[in-house]
């Protein structure tokens, strides 16, 4: 998975996504995959509430929230259908996963 949060001469803060997969099978996941209305995260390891951000596949970013506790329930509900990717702000270091809407 190559993903960058942000080029060096770019102040806008999207993403882009040359490939697709999970880069953090230990310390993020997320179910339904596909999801329809309902997306679960859950965070392992991780301390406190993380900022969470969903950008769609162009990179743009279409919803906010935060981790409260170990599992979140993200309502994506209002997602078109297509290929999306989360982002966890943890201290160290982005964690970033794809998921689907159907």
């Amino acid at each position: 998975m190559n993903i960058t949060s942000r080029r060096s001469d770019d102040t806008n803060p999207t993403i882009f996504a040359d490939e697709l997969g999970n880069e953090y099978p230990e310390v993020i996941s997320l179910f339904p995959n596909p999801a329809n209305s309902i997306l679960n995260l859950r965070v392992k390891g991780l301390v406190g509430d993380l900022p969470v951000r969903i950008f769609d596949i162009q990179g743009r970013l279409v919803k906010e929230t935060s981790t409260q506790g170990d599992v979140q329930t993200i309502d994506v509900s209002n997602l078109s259908s297509g290929i999306y990717i989360i982002e966890v702000l943890d201290e160290r270091e982005p964690l970033r996963m794809q998921f689907i809407k159907q």
